[in-house]
């Protein structure tokens, strides 16, 4: 009777101590120009994240501050939906699944021109964050939609000079270079860096204005609740004292 009781412990103590994660792409919903992504297509992420929330340091690599928004491109490396040419499109297959079904979404979001916005997660909640990013690059043009940031010119556009910063509760951690290349994937997890929880992310570019920071998915793994942390230490205790 007591070894079922273990067992018992010990799994639900491993389902619990699962994180719960949220993944959102920008789009369909959000049009142009917005400050922040429609709540439709953010998937709950809305409840812990605040997006063109209040800068930190400005001062550091400068930007307008809270200049983010929701940007649209008509086609081509830039596009980030479900139906976008395979070998540009960043969605993970989360991502492509919050869309419901290959749909023509070229929404992301990010800063144009000199600017920098900050993502901020509530104090404790994010463990983990991983995000699909990248900059504009010499030698792509917008397309003539009239929904494009752009209003809808074709526009010829230039290298970003773009930088993500990662902030935890302890402040500042890490200033990675954004790639113009392609879309890439940063990992960010809370065990590699100082501190509780990730707090801030920044998306800052320092031109010039016909170039562009874009990021075209988000995903966020939770802390797991103290109940869960817990009970994963009675099984773990359970464990010890019957090896013993």
């Amino acid at each position: 009777m007591r070894l079922s009781m273990l067992a018992v412990v010990i799994s639900c103590a491993g389902g619990l101590a699962s994180a719960q994660s949220f993944t959102t792409v920008f789009g369909p919903g959000g049009a142009a120009g917005l400050a922040a992504p429609d709540d439709s297509v953010l998937n709950g992420l809305e409840d812990f994240t605040t997006f063109g929330a209040d800068n930190l340091d400005m001062e550091l690599l400068g930007g307008t501050a809270n200049a983010g928004e929701t940007l649209f491109f008509a086609f081509g490396p830039l596009y980030v939906g479900g139906a976008g040419p395979a070998s540009s499109n960043p969605l993970s297959d989360q991502g492509l699944a919050n869309l419901g079904a290959p749909v023509a979404n070229n929404r992301a979001y990010g800063v144009i021109g000199e600017g920098r916005s900050d993502i901020v997660f509530d104090l404790g909640e994010v463990a983990s964050v991983t995000l699909q990013i990248r900059g504009t690059a010499d030698g792509i043009t917008t397309g003539g939609n009239p929904g494009t940031n752009f209003g809808g010119v074709p526009t010829a556009l230039a290298d970003a000079d773009g930088t993500l910063l990662v902030y935890t509760d302890l402040g500042l951690q890490s200033t990675l270079a954004i790639s113009n290349d392609d879309f890439q994937e940063f990992s960010l997890d809370i065990s590699s860096l100082a501190g509780d929880s990730i707090t801030r992310i920044s998306l800052i570019n320092q031109g010039p204005e016909n170039s562009s920071v874009l990021l075209g998915e988000l995903t966020t793994t939770l802390v797991p609740s103290p109940g869960a942390a817990a009970l994963l230490g009675v099984g773990a205790l359970g464990a010890a004292r019957r090896r013993r």
